[in-house]
């Protein structure tokens, strides 16, 4: 088929077809932006254009012959001098225009093919990544059906993805709170690396496999969000305790590469605040949904943070508690106005389980959270623990109201990076 031929029939080809990734993927990525079609398209009409200018030419002049100049004459005499110059003219002007048309419809074809070559080759490479990536998803799920923890007292088995949460059960039964969050955190931190020393050749692995699916997301050339989509394949596998165990995993030198990579795909976005060793002492005090509610809260409040909004004010069971956030780009001012006359009614609802907590405990609460995530659950990448400073008080207003404050504010007079 003829250059011309190929360009002719390829406009009415508007469309560029969608990058051929896996069916997780989202639709918005593409393999042509848009911008590119378009120029595609100038590209052939042009062809096309001058194609017809240069046809509409010889039939002009082929009519002046006929008919006006009368170098052609149809009883059989030709006017050799004027159809020598009408010959120079085709094979000079026509001529060229049917030149350029063919080298332009030539990149157009040189171009398609490249374009065809560019999504073949992008085509095998996802389907290279999907066989290594859906091998390694399976062979997580062989090692979790693998673990198994046998209790000898009681004769219990806990086998698959129970191993992770018995382990949990007996770790948080063991950890006892102190008066200082930094000697909680390290005792929690402690705690894990006992447990990882004792199950190591339950969990090294586990962890292994799991790092090497999230390391093999991160080395594509994939756009963020076809990324997030295969990094939500594998969120979706982890249960609660898994996050739990994840988590302190990376702030031990056992995953320390990980880190990085937690904090890229959120890894432990599900996992709730109260989940955490360290606040053992506020999450004993709460029965299961009050515990939810105030999971909810504090998670409200670090979506704002995640924003460009300045300013965050909410009231908790009917106007007895009113939250009021100022976030500035180097301090942080959270405020806590409890009025104890005020009634509410005690039922689930937004806030529930926070009147179960004294002023002490609730100013300790914010400077924990506080830290926790500026700087702790982002393991000190972004914000280290040094350089922040916190302050926290309660002053008593009239009318049996309290206003419990806690100021964050950075040392190093950088801005606070909260991710």
């Amino acid at each position: 088929m003829s250059i011309f031929v190929k360009a002719w029939l390829s406009i009415s080809k508007t469309e560029i077809k969608p990058r051929n990734v896996s069916s997780y993927c989202t639709a918005e990525n593409e393999i042509t932006p848009m911008k590119k079609e378009k120029k595609e398209k100038k590209r052939i009409y042009l062809s096309v254009t001058l194609a017809i200018f240069g046809g509409l030419t010889i039939v002009w002049f082929l009519f002046r012959g006929f008919f006006i100049e009368d170098f052609i004459n149809p009883t059989g005499t030709i006017n050799l001098d004027k159809s020598a110059k009408f010959g120079d003219f085709i094979g000079g002007f026509v001529g060229s225009i049917f030149t350029l048309v063919g080298i332009v419809l030539l990149y157009e074809t040189l171009y398609l093919q490249r374009k065809e070559f560019e999504e073949s080759r992008k085509v095998f490479e996802t389907q290279q990544f999907e066989n290594k990536f859906f091998s390694l998803l399976k062979l997580y799920q062989d090692i979790i059906s693998s673990m198994h923890y046998d209790v000898v007292e009681s004769s219990e088995k806990f086998i698959g993805k129970e191993f992770f949460l018995k382990h949990k059960g007996d770790i948080y039964t063991k950890y006892s709170p102190t008066n200082s969050f930094f000697k909680n955190r390290k005792s929690a931190i402690d705690s894990y690396t006992n447990f990882y020393i004792n199950n190591k050749e339950n969990v090294a692995h586990y962890f292994r496999t799991l790092y090497r699916m999230f390391r093999l997301i991160e080395e594509t050339n994939y756009t963020e969000n076809e990324k997030m989509s295969y990094a939500k394949i594998i969120r979706a596998q982890l249960s609660e305790p898994e996050l739990f165990f994840l988590n302190y995993n990376a702030c031990t030198v056992y995953g320390k590469k990980f880190r990085q990579l937690i904090i890229s795909y959120n890894l432990t976005k599900h996992l709730p605040l109260l989940e955490r060793l360290e606040f053992k002492e506020w999450k004993t005090k709460l029965n299961e949904e009050k515990r939810n509610s105030i999971n909810i809260l504090f998670e409200e409040i670090f979506d704002f943070l995640k924003t460009e909004k300045n300013k965050f004010y909410k009231t908790y069971l009917k106007g007895r508690f009113a939250f009021t956030i100022n976030k500035k780009d180097k301090s942080l001012e959270i405020i806590i106005i409890r009025n104890n006359n005020q009634p509410f009614s005690n039922y689930l609802q937004e806030g529930y389980g926070l009147d179960d907590f004294t002023n002490d405990e609730l100013e300790k609460l914010l400077k924990c959270w506080a830290l926790e995530i500026i700087s702790h659950r982002n393991f000190g990448i972004v914000n280290k623990v040094e350089n922040i400073s916190t302050k926290v008080d309660i002053i008593n207003l009239p009318n049996n109201k309290f206003k419990i404050t806690c100021d964050i504010e950075s040392k190093d007079k950088l801005n606070l990076k909260i991710i």
